[in-house]
């Protein structure tokens, strides 16, 4: 009897989860363009971020334990409020990344925005 019940039960959940196929035909979101350009201006903004705070945190004044913890708050801290200035949470920041990692289209779209975004940035001259 407790056999027949589980085997109901089981059936009954499959019926109403419906099947894998209709699971992976569900739509894809598209992000529209300002969340994109948004997106892709406060990735760049992190990415300098990060490259920066990874410099520091490699510069051997800055091996103590201390002063790897203060530059990993600070780090936080700047990449925080990034996200604000171009109208982002960290969780909508984190689901475009996800997008854009997934999406060959989105890909195509997010690495043209970033080479546009860089070829108008001027370039460091080296005196």
């Amino acid at each position: 009897m407790r056999g027949l019940l589980l085997l109901c039960l089981s059936l009954s959940s499959l019926a109403l989860s419906g099947s894998p196929a209709d699971a992976q035909a569900s739509p894809v979101v598209t992000p529209q363009p300002d969340s994109m350009t948004a997106y892709v201006k406060a990735w760049v903004a992190v990415s300098e971020i990060r490259d920066k705070a990874h410099a520091e945190m490699a510069n051997p004044r800055n091996k103590k334990i201390e002063d790897q913890a203060r530059l990993r708050d600070q780090l936080r801290k700047d990449i925080a409020a990034a996200l604000r200035a171009h109208g982002l949470t960290q969780q909508a920041f984190d689901r475009m990344t996800t997008l854009v990692s997934s999406d060959d289209a989105q890909r195509k779209t997010f690495e043209a925005m970033v080479a546009d975004l860089s070829s108008k940035k001027p370039t460091p001259t080296v005196p």
